[in-house]
């Protein structure tokens, strides 16, 4: 069933799971929304299947397939009437030595770089590039890079942690979430770059998040929606805060 003219329409990467899964029920439960949920494979989306309602429709697309891109904006289109309001790029990868604390960039492969740049860079900005036309067509015009604390260098200097892939790639999506600011400021669109925090995902191998997943994202959430033009192309905390940076290097 596809949104009504009256709603509100959000699309969501990664929705699976994790973080993805709860921006999809935080925004179901949200007034007047409808919810466009990406993910890789439905069959094996079995705990979004179960909130799904005819508030939220699927749509399958691998995100490290940018070719992939041209036919799932024309079963967006189909679903959204044309408009998106707001797009959240959550979907991301974390393997290899881009897991580990303490291995570095010699401890790593090149499959691991490769695979973790297409999801985590090249996925966001071409699937963004994919929507420009339903999100100029929105009235919110908002988008959300899904960032991480190693995007900082303050913070990841500080630190002392690796996550070198990982990091990199969430990096650069930061540099490019302020092109996109830079190129589309003057339209109306709001770009930012959102650190969720340290929340309780399977990504959290050391088990030290402080945060569940629905209080990560009732944060982040409550921040996009008071989002304005002076917030774009910024790396922001899941509060709304600038900066990112630790009190003090280790």
């Amino acid at each position: 069933m596809p949104a009504t003219e009256k709603q509100r329409v959000v699309v969501v990467t990664g929705a699976s799971r994790g973080l993805g899964l709860e921006w999809v029920r935080q925004y179901r439960d949200s007034h007047n929304t409808f919810v466009i949920a990406i993910v890789r494979s439905a069959k094996t989306a079995s705990k979004l299947l179960e909130i799904a309602d005819d508030n939220v429709a699927i749509v399958e697309v691998d995100m490290g397939r940018t070719d992939m891109f041209e036919e799932a904006a024309k079963s967006i289109e189909a679903l959204s009437g044309g408009r998106v309001d707001i797009l959240i790029n959550n979907a991301a990868v974390m393997i290899g030595a881009g897991r580990s604390f303490v291995d570095g960039p010699s401890k790593s492969s090149f499959q691991e770089w490769d695979e973790t740049f297409r999801v985590n860079l090249l996925g966001p900005v071409f699937f963004t590039n994919s929507l420009i036309p339903q999100l100029l067509a929105g009235t919110e015009k908002k988008v959300v890079n899904l960032s991480s604390l190693g995007a900082d260098r303050a913070f990841h200097g500080a630190m002392e942690v690796q996550l070198a892939s990982y990091s990199a790639s969430k990096a650069a999506l930061a540099t490019a979430t302020l092109n996109f600011h830079l190129e589309f400021k003057d339209q109306g669109f709001i770009f930012v770059s959102l650190s969720p925090g340290g929340a309780q995902t399977d990504m959290d191998d050391y088990g030290i998040a402080p945060m569940t997943a629905a209080e990560s994202v009732g944060h982040c959430l409550s921040f996009v929606s008071r989002m304005t033009n002076k917030d774009g192309g910024q790396l922001r905390n899941f509060d709304g805060a600038k900066t990112i940076a630790a009190d003090k290097p280790r």
